[in-house]
């Protein structure tokens, strides 16, 4: 009788709702942050209430403490959606990566590498708040200085397909100017 299980699903859905409020209402406007919903499970056919149902999510900030702040309210808020439903919940939150946070003297190296190359014109700064990417890389740039710099993959809307999309293919064009960014940037390392 459906009327006497305990449905996760009815949980499930109902956090991934409360979780879009988090960021809405809890971190200022100047501090950019993200809760995506990645991915959702729950059973194996249309007409049997699952067990359990799994949710999981990527979450980015660029401020330390907003990261903290997440956190804190993610728990809360799956922690109550679940007892609501009164079904019960096990929270797995792991921080996978830090936001990337350039310094300056290397990234006015690498932007005049890569100017030399490709043109100022082609060099885009993008303000620290827009950069949500989430990165290995970031945890080196936590214990040694250094820039974090992407080249666009082509042309149409933002700039190509981006990668984390099921349409990517890379711009196999894109190598050779690649390779003599990366020269360029040794060279303008090495001079500094």
């Amino acid at each position: 009788m459906p009327h006497r299980a305990t449905d996760p699903t009815l949980a499930l859905a109902s956090t991934v709702v409360a979780l879009q409020g988090i960021v809405a209402r809890n971190v200022a406007p100047v501090d950019a942050a993200v809760i995506s919903v990645g991915e959702m499970r729950a059973g194996s056919t249309y007409n049997i209430i699952p067990e359990t149902a799994t949710l999981k999510l990527s979450v980015r900030a660029t401020v330390a403490e907003v990261r903290d702040l997440l956190e804190t309210r993610i728990r809360e808020v799956v922690a109550h959606q679940a007892a609501s439903c009164g079904v019960a919940v096990d929270i797995d939150y792991e921080r996978l990566a830090p936001a990337i946070c350039n310094t300056e003297e290397e990234t006015a190296i690498a932007r005049q590498a890569v100017a030399s190359v490709l043109g100022s014109d082609k060099v885009i700064q993008v303000p620290p708040s827009m950069q949500m990417g989430s990165e290995d890389f970031a945890w080196m740039l936590e214990k040694m200085p250094g820039c974090y710099f992407a080249l666009g993959n082509g042309t149409g809307e933002w700039v190509g397909c981006s990668i984390h999309n099921d349409g990517y293919d890379f711009n196999d064009r894109l190598i050779p100017l690649g390779a003599a960014c990366w020269v360029a940037l040794a060279q303008g390392y090495l001079r500094a």
